[in-house]
């Protein structure tokens, strides 16, 4: 989730748990990935935060929200094509990463 400042002199608060050591991934599982928040300035480099208080943001700063996964239950090959097919279609993972994490082309 994406949210764009719209004036000057805010301030983001924000504490995340499970930021800094992923869900465990179970049976040969994959893990999962980290809770953080990124605040994009236009013209400068992103700044990445899971637990900060007061960070001052201006207008037009972009506040992106970014929740993480859990860790997979079994070995991603293992996974029926389509299976994995089937998520691509109904848009819970991209093309991408059906070929980057399940060895299928799509």
């Amino acid at each position: 989730m994406r949210y764009r400042v719209r004036a000057d002199d805010n301030f983001l608060s924000v504490g995340y748990t499970r930021s800094r050591i992923p869900p465990w991934g179970q049976d040969g599982g994959n893990d999962g990935s980290p809770n953080y928040v990124e605040v994009l300035r236009p013209g400068k480099e992103v700044e990445r935060y899971a637990f900060a208080t007061n960070v001052p943001l201006s207008k037009d700063d972009v506040v992106h929200v970014v929740t993480g996964v859990g860790g997979g239950f079994g070995r991603p090959a293992d996974r029926s094509e389509a299976a994995v097919r089937r998520d691509v279609k109904n848009g819970y993972i991209d093309a991408e990463t059906a070929a980057r994490i399940y060895n299928v082309t799509i």
